[in-house]
């Protein structure tokens, strides 16, 4: 019967919620019920009295959307409420559709966001490693260190013009090799030359002669 049927669509809107739906296919699902339902009943010939019941079966229909929503539009839904009068249903179902798609552009952005921090971290780590590997390849037999080869030592081959304090410990190197010349050599010191002027030292036998 038609009051039968009437029973079950109502039971079925009272236990409709969205849960794992989105918001349009939440609100597809239950109006569909609400035209099913409004399709079995008949309005009155009087225009105010046809009106008055619109009005109220609209208003039904708004509380019944809002009380299957999901527990994360609660904030929405109290704003709607406190409206008056409450916008028709279809007007609530495009704020809270355009609300689901904002939430979707959040969480879309925050994703790239991340796998973008993710990926520069994986590969600043990866060049890190690359240069130590690379490091640990040389290993300089005259400095005892690993980084340069033996054949790359500035030490063993001498530093290039452009390297920066090269120079210097380059006149430092030629410093101590100067040291070392200087030290080799062997400085020989004459005794002066006696004057012209000075007197022959005597003899004994002369000066015996003179006493």
């Amino acid at each position: 019967s038609i009051a039968h049927r009437k029973y079950q669509i109502k039971v079925s809107i009272s236990h409709l919620s969205q849960e794992n739906m989105s918001i349009a296919a939440y609100y597809t699902k239950l109006k569909a019920l609400w035209d099913e339902l409004s399709s079995y009943d008949v309005l009155p010939e009087c225009s105010c009295g046809a009106l008055k019941l619109i009005a109220a079966k609209q208003q039904e229909e708004v509380i019944q959307f809002l009380m299957g929503l999901n527990d994360s539009y609660n904030a929405l839904r109290g704003q709607i409420l406190l409206l008056d009068p409450l916008p028709s249903v279809a007007k609530i179902f495009s704020l809270v559709l355009q609300e689901e798609k904002q939430r979707e552009a959040r969480v879309q952005s925050n994703l790239i966001e991340h796998v973008g921090l993710t990926a520069y971290g994986g590969e600043a780590r990866n060049i890190k490693s690359f240069n130590l590997k690379r490091s640990q390849q040389y290993y300089c037999t005259h400095c005892q260190i690993a980084g340069h080869s033996r054949e790359r030592c500035f030490k063993l081959n001498g530093y290039p013009p452009n390297f920066k304090g090269g120079k210097q410990r380059a006149g430092s190197a030629n410093a101590a090799d100067g040291n070392k010349v200087h030290s080799n050599v062997s400085v020989s010191v004459v005794p002066p030359n006696p004057s012209k002027d000075q007197a022959p030292a005597l003899t004994m036998d002369e000066y015996n002669k003179l006493f």
